[in-house]
């Protein structure tokens, strides 16, 4: 894809080799020289949002949630602070997002979703958004998008690494470390967190006359994890790598605010998440033909209320990719097997998943980009269609100016998840959701001397038939299939930096109007009809604004999270708007470069509830420092 953005920044200062790189959606795309390339470079006609480690950097003491939550306008889902976190792609559900590390899922084989509170930012080295299903690139799970975190070597000769430590409101605390190891054939990274929180902040309780100050109870939480990772370079042409991480929540559940002073009410979870991967890549000596063959493992568990929840998850995968100056062509398969452990399954259910799928990229003339892909999946007693995508792009690349056109269709899937299948009893009649995905989009950039401009916009519209949720028959919750459900909107994003001398200073917004219901039904005159599902705003927005100055950087972030119901359609949540300042300052200690960092969110110490009757906290205070070596 055509275009870099490289801009001064904060980072960029003579006494450190590090610096942050700010990515505009669509602008960059990075491909490897060995192995098969990653599919965003065969997703060229959907919006896609790119982070470097450079990106993430300043921000590595946070969690998926809140890094997205701070940076985007995508909505999540949150029940308290530090909670549970879901994330909305487009309107559609949490499981409609497939999120993957290095191309392993890392959704509950169970639930077929991910809590993004789960997932420490700490452990990635990038960082990439999919917006739009594409289940011919991306397999199960994608109607909404695709979020995709990497690992990867940097090759840096001897050790280097960080320490990372952080205090705050309500006793929260951070301790981080990563040291690497490289001598040009061998690397080794080894990282490893520990985050906690009392989580003791105060709340006006809305349940209650006269919505008293409050204290949050039973919310506190202790989580650590430990990643290692080693990489072999064979020779030049051939990578072997492999690794694993253990992560550890052990968290009381936040009580709603009306049983905040109800211990008999209060209650614990236990999770651990352990993932495995071997990974071999190669490319022949014309550079031509690459090839990638992947062993991965993972095991989910958790405890609640001396019942156990697990699955174990193996899968195995290879491609193969052909590239050329007018063409690249992608073809592989994938075999995935699971075996869960759930008290509130019938005994001997397991299941099998496997893919074929083949993808090509055309470059006809300059500047246009054209795209296919098909995928085929077999699971165990779920039959899903064939799964194709279409997508063009076309490019003017006018000296200061870059214009770029793009517009896809694609069909996704997602299959029941094994609790929708097999919880409570047997629902194997539950079809697999389908939707029929379709954007058009522009791209604007313009740069002349210490200026640029850019902005991007989207209209997209996704049909999903066969949706499933959760509904009440009588007394019991079961999964039913709702028969049509749309989502249609427009994304649009605004910046503009300026870059002085003396520093920079950027400003840059971010808006997205979705409007996502059920439009079709098996029930004659169903009142749910044309009314914007539950927990899906309208309206999310964030603005934010930077300003360095010699090794000074100042930050300034607003996000907006417009009305929605909840399940009961007439009950409207109040819209909020949330304002967070970071103020950075970069020196030498034990002359390696060193960042302290004080942040101040929600300083308008604005009163909401992401979720109903669940509080969040008002204004707290972050002091962090990192060290690099």
């Amino acid at each position: 894809m055509a275009g870099t953005l490289s801009l001064p920044n904060y980072l960029d200062r003579p006494n450190s080799d590090q610096d942050t790189l700010h990515l505009e959606a669509g602008y960059i795309t990075v491909h490897r020289d060995i192995g098969t390339s990653d599919n965003s470079r065969y997703n060229v006609g959907q919006r896609n949002i790119e982070y470097q480690a450079k990106d993430l950097d300043p921000n590595r003491d946070q969690s998926l949630s809140d890094f997205l939550k701070a940076r985007t306008s995508i909505y999540i889902k949150e029940y308290g602070n530090g909670a549970s976190a879901y994330l909305s792609l487009r309107g559609t559900s949490s499981s409609h997002t497939n999120i993957d590390w290095n191309g392993q899922d890392l959704s509950l084989p169970t639930l077929g979703q991910t809590d993004l509170s789960h997932i420490p930012l700490y452990f990635f080295d990038g960082l990439e958004i999919h917006l739009g299903g594409n289940s011919s690139l991306y397999g199960n799970g994608s109607i909404g998008g695709s979020l995709q975190l990497q690992t990867n070597p940097n090759w840096k000769s001897g050790f280097s690494g960080n320490v990372l430590l952080r205090a705050g409101s309500y006793w929260s605390r951070f301790i981080g470390s990563t040291v690497r190891y490289s001598n040009q054939k061998i690397e080794s990274k080894t990282a490893f967190f520990y985050t906690g929180s009392e989580n003791n902040f105060q709340f006006h309780n809305n349940t209650r006359k006269g919505y008293p100050l409050e204290t949050t109870h039973n919310a506190a939480y202790n989580n650590y994890g430990i990643l290692q990772e080693l990489f072999y370079r064979i020779n030049p042409q051939h990578l072997l790598s492999g690794g694993i991480y253990y992560l550890d929540f052990n968290r009381e559940i936040q009580p709603s605010v009306s049983n905040n002073s109800r211990p008999e009410s209060y209650k614990s979870i236990y999770d651990n998440n352990t993932k495995a991967y071997l990974n071999f890549q190669g490319s022949s000596l014309s550079n031509r033909w690459h090839y990638n063959a992947r062993l991965s493992y993972g095991y989910d568990y958790e405890y609640y209320e001396n019942d156990i929840i697990a699955a174990h998850r193996a899968q195995g995968s290879v491609a193969a990719e052909y590239r050329h100056r007018y063409v690249a062509l992608k073809i592989g398969t994938n075999h995935q097997y699971t075996l869960p452990q759930v008290y509130a399954y019938s005994a001997g259910v397991d299941e099998w998943r496997n893919e074929l799928f083949s993808t090509v990229r055309i470059y006809p003339i300059e500047g246009l980009s054209l795209s296919g892909g098909i995928r085929y999946l077999n699971v165990t007693e779920v039959d899903i269609p064939w799964l194709p995508s279409l997508a063009l792009q076309y490019e003017w690349n006018l000296q200061r100016h870059l214009i770029r056109l793009r517009s896809s269709w694609a069909r996704s899937s997602k299959i029941p998840s094994l609790n929708d299948r097999y919880w409570g009893g047997s629902r194997t009649h539950l079809l697999p959701e389908i939707s029929d995905n379709q954007e058009i989009g522009f791209n604007y950039r313009y740069q002349s001397g210490f200026y640029e401009v850019g902005t991007d916009m989207t209209l997209y519209q996704a049909q999903v038939s066969n949706w499933i949720r959760w509904l009440p028959v009588g007394e019991i919750w079961r999964p039913q299939n709702l028969k049509e459900v749309t989502s249609q909107g427009v994304e649009t994003n605004l910046y503009l930096q300026v870059n002085p001398s003396w520093g920079y200073y950027r400003i840059a917004i971010d808006y997205a109007y979705t409007d996502v219901c059920q439009t079709q039904s098996h029930l004659d005159g169903d009142p749910r009809i044309g009314h914007q599902l539950a927990y899906q705003p309208y309206h999310t927005f964030n603005g934010s604004a930077e300003i360095s100055w010699k090794d000074w950087l100042f930050q300034l972030d607003g996000h907006l999270v417009g009305s929605r119901t909840t399940t009961d359609r007439f009950d409207v949540l109040a819209p909020y708007f949330l304002l967070n300042t970071t103020l950075r300052y970069r020196t030498q200690l034990f002359h390696q470069p060193s960042d302290l960092c004080i942040s101040v969110n929600n300083i308008l110490n604005t009163d909401y509830q992401n979720v109903k009757f669940y509080a969040m906290p008002g204004i707290n205070f972050q002091l962090s420092w990192m060290i690099r070596f």
